[in-house]
């Protein structure tokens, strides 16, 4: 689902990666209660339904496709930053941070991790 959905977006794959590791380590089952996030890629529903339009956010593809489209979005509309996608794609007090702690995300340690984990096929 990742590659398919970074090629299609036209958004690195491995940026996505780094933001499901931070969203919610791989738990495709993750969900926030202070902010009813869903997903691999922490999705608040009430923010994107128009890319949802009553999907299940709990399905993977799902889930990936929809986080994808957020942060294509966010690039567009900050002319190809992606320190500014990754501030608003988490939107909250602490987005600074948040981008600092997913672009730090060290490459070969992530495919180490997505390869034990056999995360490969989402």
């Amino acid at each position: 689902s990742v590659n398919k959905y970074a090629h299609l977006y036209k958004v690195e794959p491995i940026t996505v990666f780094k933001i499901i590791q931070t969203e919610s380590n791989f738990n495709p089952d993750a969900k926030s209660k202070s902010c009813n996030c869903i997903g691999l890629m922490q999705i608040i529903p009430r923010w994107h339904k128009d890319k949802i339009r009553g999907r299940n956010l709990s399905n993977i593809e799902v889930n990936v496709e929809v986080g994808v489209r957020i942060l294509k979005d966010n690039l567009d509309r900050n002319k190809g930053s992606m320190r500014r996608a990754l501030w608003d794609y988490n939107a909250s007090v602490f987005k600074k941070k948040y981008a600092d702690k997913v672009l730090a995300v060290k490459e070969n340690e992530l495919f180490a991790y997505i390869h034990q984990k056999h995360f490969l096929n989402i």
